[in-house]
């Protein structure tokens, strides 16, 4: 990197390049920038416990309870960053399309609605309260 950069990354979409004058960015780009690298470091995470994980098992025959637990917790992060990545990217996706709006209508029509199996979650009224 030359000098005149001071160490900043040269990828044409980078912030960091672009003086304090210049456009801002848009805020569907940074959050999907922001769900790729949280997917991507997720992903390295449970890679190594698991690559850890496997060396203690073949090792020692099995792998400690600790470890388990530590690979899970990495797949579940994993999975839930892989499913922000999506939801973002399908909001990118509907805004190139230009159907945006529509996009998170649909989307916070889902988000209120109950889960299979789980009602939802109801304020109690104050008469309720007091009778209690």
């Amino acid at each position: 990197m030359s000098s005149s950069q001071g160490g900043r990354s040269s990828v044409p979409g980078d912030t960091e390049n672009h003086s304090a004058g210049s456009k801002k960015e848009d805020p569907t780009s940074t959050r999907l920038r922001r769900a790729w690298r949280s997917f991507a470091s997720s992903l390295v995470v449970a890679a190594r416990a698991a690559e850890k994980s496997a060396k203690t098992a073949s090792a020692k025959g099995s792998a400690t309870e600790a470890e388990k637990k530590a690979v899970d917790d990495a797949l579940v992060t994993m999975l839930r960053a892989r499913s922000e990545l999506r939801r973002v990217g399908s909001l990118v996706e509907a805004r190139l399309r230009g159907n945006a709006k529509e996009t998170e209508a649909l989307e916070l029509c889902l988000r209120s609605q109950p889960c299979i199996g789980r009602k939802r979650k109801r304020i109690p009224k104050a008469d309720e309260t007091a009778a209690s």
